[in-house]
């Protein structure tokens, strides 16, 4: 048996209320005029008595209300109008015809207004239907009935741009995946190209080289476990105290020695060493943050990272002396693949995912970062963990 829809079901149900509300109320309109109309008229007849006790002849009672409360010995013989009878078969006759009647044109009309009502959910169905997942970003048209068509709709979209924001994520998560892994991969390949070419490789020089795979290798364990937390709920990252002046230097370790040439000096204002957070991700996170500062401070430039308590919050400050950020571009600089001003950054090497990545496990960590600029140049990076 097919489904019925839902406006044959509207229709019926209404054609149901409607058939018990005619039937009662036909029944009730035929016992009323048969109690009180027919019964009346049928016993409004001569009543026949016996002779009185004088003898005097017969007593006629014209009407009698109830023939039940007659005097004594006297007894009637109703008189029946068959055109009373006749019209109270045919008041019944055509009541059930009306009734038919009645009750075929309130499913009609049900019908009729089911699907004026239902109207805005068809077109509502037909725009769904044409939506797929390379048209998240199209919205509904939202029908102004101040009902709970409206409030579907509205919900619709709100789901439309959940999706979107997921699709979006995980678009994101594939291209991070791409940019974190590329540098200890084009190490390794380095490495084995070095030895490879080299007819003469000392011994020395293989354990140059090993040492340096090894250190690559490790970091690309540590990328992918990073990047796997990021896929996972957020209930399934695990929170542990982290030693913040112990992370900030071992991420200066690592970072240093790449910009050895451009003698950029490094200092902290550390007053306050614990955060609350995934140690992994926040080292991913402040990597990405200062390595960025590396890249756009020019040559004998600075490096200052401050930390400190402001009531609940732990505020860690990066600032530098680089080349400093567009005003218009500061509000995208958290954007996939966003690089301002383009002319000077295309020297620089990187795909413009840094500062995503950092974002969006800042996020995680239900923290805030900003980002402005110093008016004597350069930039300043704050992020904010709330207690």
């Amino acid at each position: 048996m097919s489904k019925i829809s839902l406006r044959w079901r509207i229709t019926i149900l209404m054609g149901i209320l409607v058939l018990v509300a005619s039937v009662l109320l036909t029944f009730l309109s035929i016992y009323n005029m048969t109690d009180n109309f027919v019964t009346p008229i049928i016993y409004s007849s001569a009543y026949i008595g016996e002779s009185d006790s004088n003898g005097k002849g017969s007593l006629e009672i014209p009407f009698a209300d109830d023939p039940r409360n007659l005097p004594g010995g006297i007894h009637y013989v109703p008189e029946l109008n068959l055109d009373v009878e006749n019209a109270r078969q045919s008041f019944s006759l055509f009541s059930y015809l009306y009734l038919a009647l009645v009750i075929a044109g309130s499913m009609i009309a049900a019908y009729y207004l089911a699907g004026r009502a239902m109207q805005p959910i068809s077109e509502l169905n037909e725009e769904i239907e044409t939506m797929d997942g390379k048209s998240l970003s199209k919205r509904l048209s939202i029908p102004q009935t101040k009902d709970e068509i409206e409030n579907l709709s509205r919900s619709f979209n709100e789901l439309f741009e959940r999706l979107e924001r997921d699709f979006e994520k995980e678009k994101r998560f594939s291209a991070n995946a791409a940019h974190e892994l590329k540098t200890p991969l084009a190490t390794i390949m380095t490495s084995a190209q070095v030895l490879k070419l080299s007819d003469h490789t000392t011994a020395e020089e293989y354990r140059e080289n090993l040492d340096i795979t090894l250190q690559s290798v490790r970091r690309l364990s540590n990328v992918l476990d990073g990047l796997l937390m990021l896929g996972r709920p957020v209930s399934e990252v695990t929170f542990e105290p982290v030693s913040i002046s112990q992370m900030l230097h071992e991420i200066e370790e690592e970072i240093k020695p790449c910009y050895y040439e451009k003698n950029i000096s490094l200092t902290y204002d550390l007053q306050t060493d614990v955060l609350t957070g995934n140690q992994l991700l926040l080292y991913r996170a402040f990597f990405n943050l200062i390595e960025n500062a590396y890249k756009y401070t020019e040559k004998d430039g600075s490096i200052t990272i401050a930390s400190c308590c402001s009531g609940a919050e732990t505020i860690i400050r990066i600032s530098d002396t680089g080349i400093g950020i567009p005003a218009d571009d500061i509000k995208n600089i958290f954007e996939p693949f966003y690089r301002a001003d383009k002319s000077r950054s295309r020297k620089i090497a990187g795909a413009g995912l840094g500062l995503s990545i950092a974002k969006e496990i800042f996020d995680l960590h239900k923290a805030t970062v900003s980002v402005a600029n110093r008016n004597e140049g350069g930039t300043v990076v704050e992020v904010r963990f709330r207690g």
